[in-house]
């Protein structure tokens, strides 16, 4: 992070501090857009379809030949490492005979199938990265001659997707043509370097339902008025919630919200005694202002990162229709190598499945309460204008 980064965030901070409460901004946004299923189509298609998004660790598909899926808001997709030339390959995993799903296990390997995916109603089989191209003579994805009494290729590929491995995850992008490297954008690389993100090691994943517009999901992980009340014993008695700061990096926005005491993260702090205990360290990169406060970034359009001193969490909100969607929760933090260490990043889970608990009980209230569009438009406040960011940035990428 830049010294300047650093010095503005101190400099908000304060001013924050000052100001009597959340008072000011007056933004005013959409208050309909929760439950409109064809804005829910146009989002599906031109914001998930064309954004980058972090699908699995490369370490879980880091052997040739194995494989992960994922629903990607409706869309079914695969990753997987050729057994060949050890590339990752990314495909819709939809059969072009009949549009059968070929993979239905979350993971699994095809080194014993020589990379060959095989669909399970007419037999029709594709070679999805089994060997290097000059090898096999066939284009990745294309059909095995002769499989389930097909002949030469009248199915014609799978259909191949992008596919990058970056701060230790494979990212997927289905259309449209911008690099992974201008959708983070440099000012997001630069401020997330200090916490090792290629290195950390992912110790604990849930994947939850709920019962709201991913929308919902995502605006509540952009703001911190909500802390002393749906989280008043968990997180508010760590985190000086009014004295956020704020950016806007792209697409993207960042978040960071100072511990109530300094050395929380310290040998001998409230947080930093049972790491230090353990023999688990802060990631070595981080500044002052990094040791002192929780950042939250929101990767567009619905990834959050939420780091700190010595580990770090990522959340996924993706739609699953009209007022659903699934919460998918990642615990990371730097590989553990004694048992100690291993109970220190074991013992933080619970917390953070409580705080999921309360939120996502809240947030179906919310679904509730705007489910008939009575309220056309919601007010905002000044620390609330991630929130309008989205929005806008929303509105953008669906012009």
């Amino acid at each position: 992070m830049k010294p300047e980064v650093e010095a503005s965030i101190r400099a908000e901070w304060r001013a924050a501090r000052a100001r009597p409460g959340a008072a000011g901004g007056g933004f005013q946004v959409a208050g309909d857009v929760y439950n409109d299923s064809e804005l829910a189509e146009r989002e599906r298609h031109l914001v998930f379809a064309r954004a980058w998004l972090p699908i699995c660790r490369a370490s879980q598909v880091e052997a040739p030949g194995s494989y992960r899926t994922a629903d990607l808001a409706g869309t079914p997709i695969a990753v997987v490492r050729s057994l060949g030339s050890g590339q990752l390959r990314a495909f819709l995993n939809v059969c072009p005979h009949r549009g059968n799903q070929l993979l239905r296990a979350a993971e699994g390997s095809l080194a014993d199938r020589d990379g060959v995916v095989a669909c399970a109603y007419h037999g029709a089989a594709f070679d999805a990265g089994g060997q290097d191209e000059g090898d096999r003579q066939r284009p990745f994805g294309a059909m095995v001659p002769g499989s389930g009494g097909f002949q030469g290729s009248e199915l014609g590929c799978l259909e191949a997707l992008a596919v990058e491995s970056h701060w230790g995850w494979v990212w997927v992008r289905r259309s449209g043509t911008m690099s992974l490297a201008d959708f983070l954008g440099e000012e997001l690389a630069d401020e997330l370097a200090g916490w090792d993100l290629l290195r950390a090691a992912l110790h604990r994943s849930h994947s939850f339902e709920g019962a709201f517009d991913w929308k919902v999901g995502v605006e509540a992980f952009l703001e911190s008025m909500h802390l002393p009340t749906i989280h008043r014993r968990t997180a508010a008695p760590l985190l000086d919630h009014m004295a956020t700061a704020q950016a806007q990096l792209g697409s993207h926005s960042r978040m960071s919200t100072p511990f109530r005491m300094p050395g929380a993260y310290g040998p001998d702090g409230l947080l930093g005694s049972a790491a230090a205990e353990a023999g688990v360290g802060l990631f070595p990169g981080l500044n002052e202002v990094q040791r002192t406060s929780n950042f939250s970034y929101l990767l567009f359009p619905s990834t959050v990162l939420n780091l700190l001193p010595t580990h770090f969490t990522l959340f996924r909100i993706l739609p699953l229709g009209l007022e659903r969607c699934r919460v998918e929760y990642e615990l990371y933090a730097a590989p553990t190598s004694t048992p100690a260490q291993a109970a220190y990043v074991d013992s933080l889970d619970p917390g953070y499945l409580q705080l999921l608990d309360e939120d996502l009980d809240n947030l179906a209230w919310i679904q509730r309460g705007v489910r008939h569009g009575d309220r056309p438009l919601l007010t905002l406040t000044s620390q609330e204008r991630r929130i309008l960011h989205f929005r806008e940035t929303l509105a953008a990428w669906m012009a």
